[in-house]
């Protein structure tokens, strides 16, 4: 009973975390086939000393999933407490079962009482009214977004992706083709914008456990709008702050993790894997959440296709045609958006039309499928370009016509297919574009090489003074 209820718990809370209510398929499911194989190797080893190491191994993972990180000191707290643990209950035989019993019933309630967690979470003033500017400015940034220009795998002929700078053109955008990052770290090229500097690529990366990983050094660009009269909106993910608890401008910070039990519209086998392989990438994982026992264990099989942030691009799909679109689509004069969106940021779950593809044809880059060619690797992420590029034309068609809009969209670095790895290239890892829209700026495809900070700087110092 104990060890049943005990393994069957166990990621209820986790699961929650995630964005799965306690009743959901899912979960349940999970739940279930944890508390019969904690109930099957409970009978097996009821009447053997194993039975305390089993218990105890259960409780050390509650420990290191829910309330330590992985620095020395807490490492070497958790096994301290797995020995005493083992120790307590080799000693005092079935005496302590009820107490871990208890503990384990109690940890289930506090996942039913646990209020959701929204996908975005907001801060910021009420909205007002903005009387200083008759312009507005619209920031889209698409993390890993390449340009198909001259590029050295580029999309098949007729492939949606080839005709994207076409398109842009098409809708009145003037299109830098060839424009490079001066970094390939989102973190470092994007922080060097919202500095206003193509040179300050500083930024702060915070703890693991933290719940945004990295800040950029400084937002100079947010300033620089609220000083020139705009209402200042940014939608963020849990990677990158731009915030930087800047009480006048309006945050919204969406998580880069779970929270896709409503948007995969997969079958219920393939949704209890994406469930699945949520906590396994939490589990292996060096946040609060990781288990380092658990990862250890999986980084000796040598698994491939690691799972890495596969709930990224799902995540940035669904605000793309949701949050975003919505807002977007009854801007103001006088408000200024800036949308960092992790798409089409691999791993590529997407097809050209934006369907889920099966678990099994998820395509990575080259640095984390090694056994794939550069070749397979981008005819994967294209697609996923293509699903990016209709998402975008739903929000370019919605702005189309606002003559005081100014719209920029651009990536943040290159592809990054071969990214550190043998087959390197400056093409792969900065190559990206920027598109600019606006009743200034004449529609027009460029090809000479620019840098990106220093173009995108330059379209912003012309807005904001």
């Amino acid at each position: 009973m104990t060890a049943a209820l005990c393994s069957a718990v166990l990621p209820v809370n986790l699961l929650a975390d995630l964005g799965y209510p306690v009743l959901s398929m899912e979960t349940l499911i999970i739940v279930t086939g944890l508390g019969i194989t904690g109930a099957l190797i409970g009978a097996m080893l009821a009447s053997s000393f194993l039975y305390a190491y089993f218990l105890s191994l259960v409780v050390y993972f509650y420990l290191e999933i829910y309330f330590l990180s992985w620095t020395a000191t807490q490492i070497v707290i958790s096994f301290v407490i797995l020995l005493a643990l083992t120790l307590l209950l080799r000693l005092t035989d079935t005496k302590l079962l009820p107490y871990i019993l208890a503990f384990a019933v109690a940890f289930s309630l506090s996942a039913v009482l646990k209020p959701d967690i929204p996908v975005i979470v907001g801060s910021g003033p009420d909205p007002q009214l903005p009387t200083s500017q008759d312009q507005s400015i619209l920031h889209i940034v698409m993390d890993e977004m390449a340009s198909p220009y001259q590029s050295e795998y580029p999309p098949a002929a007729g492939h949606p992706a080839e005709g994207l700078l076409d398109y842009l053109v098409e809708q009145g955008f003037h299109v830098d083709a060839n424009a490079y990052s001066v970094a390939a770290e989102t973190v470092r090229s994007l922080s060097a914008i919202v500095a206003l500097n193509p040179e300050n690529t500083g930024y702060q990366a915070f703890h693991p456990g933290a719940v945004i990983a990295n800040s950029v050094a400084e937002n100079l660009y947010a300033k620089s709008l609220l000083e020139a009269g705009y209402e200042v909106f940014i939608l963020q993910s849990s990677y990158l702050d731009y915030c930087q608890e800047l009480e006048s401008v309006h945050c919204l910070t969406y998580s880069r993790t779970g929270h896709i039990n409503e948007i995969s519209s997969a079958g219920l086998g393939e949704r209890i894997k994406l469930a699945y392989l949520l906590v396994h990438e939490a589990m292996t994982s060096s946040t609060r959440s990781g288990v380092l026992l658990y990862a250890l264990g999986v980084s000796l099989t040598g698994s491939s296709n690691p799972v890495l942030d596969f709930s990224v691009p799902l995540i940035s799909h669904d605000l793309m045609q949701g949050e975003v679109l919505e807002q977007v689509s009854s801007i103001k004069p006088g408000e200024a958006y800036f949308v960092h969106l992790l798409l089409p940021h691999f791993p590529y779950v997407f097809g050209p039309d934006c369907e889920h593809l099966p678990i099994a044809k998820w395509g990575y880059p080259v640095r984390h499928a090694p056994a794939v060619s550069p070749i397979e690797s981008y005819k994967s992420y294209w697609d996923q370009v293509a699903c990016a590029e209709k998402l975008l034309s739903r929000i370019i068609n919605a702005t189309a016509g606002i003559e005081y809009l100014t719209t920029i969209i651009h990536g943040d670095h290159g592809a990054r297919i071969m990214w550190q790895t043998e087959n390197d290239s400056r093409d792969d890892d900065l190559k990206t574009l920027i598109a600019v829209r606006s009743s200034h700026v004449d529609p027009g495809l460029s090809s000479k090489p620019v840098i990106l900070q220093n173009s995108v700087i330059s379209y912003l110092k012309q807005l904001i003074e």
